[in-house]
């Protein structure tokens, strides 16, 4: 019984561990894909993921990633959303220190749910 708590949290761990990796290469994979650009009013999510060679589909069953510019105040902003977390590993994901992240928000109740992370440009 041990032995599967152990390899049960080991792959729990892991595929938190490949969501923030993906955000990771997201964050900077908009910044570099930007890098020339003013602001990123023409920030297309899908199709910045696509550039990055991340996909859309995230490592738990129907999780998913986008990226979205900030509309508003701040075009130098963008947001990275991980959705369909399973509830334990949202709340794990939105108690996170998320690097050079403004801002972070999230959506966890005990069926699951989101985290948004915020970034500058």
């Amino acid at each position: 019984v041990a032995a599967f708590v152990l390899i049960r949290n080991g792959m729990a761990t892991q595929k938190r561990n490949v969501v923030i990796d993906d955000v990771s290469k997201i964050m900077t994979g908009v910044r570099t894909l930007y890098a020339d650009y003013d602001d990123l009013s023409s920030l297309d999510g899908a199709g910045a993921l696509a550039a990055m060679g991340v996909d859309e589909n995230g490592p738990y069953e129907d999780s998913t990633y986008s990226v979205a510019a900030v509309t508003g105040d701040n075009p130098q902003q963008f947001v990275v959303t991980v959705s369909g977390l399973p509830a334990r590993d949202c709340i794990v994901l939105a108690s996170r220190k998320w690097s050079d992240a403004v801002d972070k928000d999230d959506d966890c109740d005990a069926t699951g749910g989101s985290v948004s992370i915020t970034y500058d440009k």
